[in-house]
């Protein structure tokens, strides 16, 4: 799919969208075209749910490489509190679609900050900064997806599974899970700015 093509199809999604685009996805970025993939329905018991960092902000793997067997995409969720964020960032090996299921938000791509809300999308191409704060008193609920699969991993080595006790990493081991997942942060530490 050309970069305009792209750029059309996100203005025309909607939450149904992203999830009715995942069979079309799934099929056409899988690596070998000869093989057919799979269906397959995710469970919450086949879901995920991890502490991240120091925020322990919660994120579900809906569809994950590592379960699913999926490698063109991955779904995830994440909840994020009143003035919480996720720090300024840019990934070096994925896309990213951000879907904003409900609450509002600062969100920061490239250069610009733009207010989000319920129904928001955003379309991130590798190696733009990007970052999201919730700037309302209710939770966010924040959808997303990469693509390739794979960088839904980095949450389970920078955080817990909910319900298991918090051990803390230090920068050096931080700093090289971000350099497997080539994840980069606009501020060392990572801050909103």
């Amino acid at each position: 799919m050309d970069l305009d093509s792209r750029r059309s199809f996100i203005k025309m999604l909607g939450a149904s969208g992203i999830i009715g685009m995942a069979p079309q996805l799934l099929y056409s970025q899988s690596i070998d075209k000869n093989v057919k993939l799979k269906g397959f329905v995710s469970h919450p018991a086949n879901q995920e749910t991890y502490l991240i960092a120091g925020r322990q902000a919660p994120v579900t793997l809906l569809v994950n490489k590592s379960v699913h067997k999926v490698n063109s995409i991955s779904f995830c969720k994440e909840i994020i509190v009143s003035d919480d964020f996720i720090p300024v960032h840019k990934h070096g090996g994925e896309e990213e679609l951000i879907y904003i299921q409900s609450g509002n938000g600062q969100f920061i791509l490239g250069d610009n900050a733009i207010e989000v809300g319920s129904g928001s999308i955003a379309f991130v191409p590798r190696n733009e900064w990007h970052g999201l704060k919730n700037i309302s008193s209710e939770p966010l609920i924040m959808l997303f997806n990469y693509s390739p699969a794979g960088f839904e991993n980095y949450f389970r080595e920078i955080g817990v599974p909910i319900g298991t006790k918090w051990e803390d990493k230090t920068p050096e081991e931080f700093a090289k899970i971000d350099k497997k997942y080539k994840i980069e942060y606009k501020f060392n530490p990572p801050r909103w700015e």
